[in-house]
């Protein structure tokens, strides 16, 4: 184990893999108490972040803050 989140005070509560098909999103939302992580693993897309626009590709990792709105839209094919 490289880190051992419980010594951080935090904790894992799920891990979830999906597919945004193209042209698809996950709709703007928010989470209280809770952070995320994406990873996008192929093809290319926006991540909107309290309204603000991001290109991701893959490869990129974003983290969304607790409280903060978020989306990801997959804009293209693999």
């Amino acid at each position: 184990m490289l880190a051992d989140y419980r010594k951080a005070g935090c904790g894992i509560k799920f891990i979830h893999d999906d597919l945004v098909e193209p042209g698809a999103t996950i709709g703007e939302h928010e989470h209280r108490g809770d952070e995320e992580i994406y990873i996008i693993v192929s093809g290319h897309g926006t991540m909107r972040i309290d309204g603000q626009e991001h290109r991701v590709s893959a490869g990129d990792v974003c983290l969304t803050r607790s409280g903060h709105t978020h989306s990801l839209e997959n804009s293209r094919d693999c």
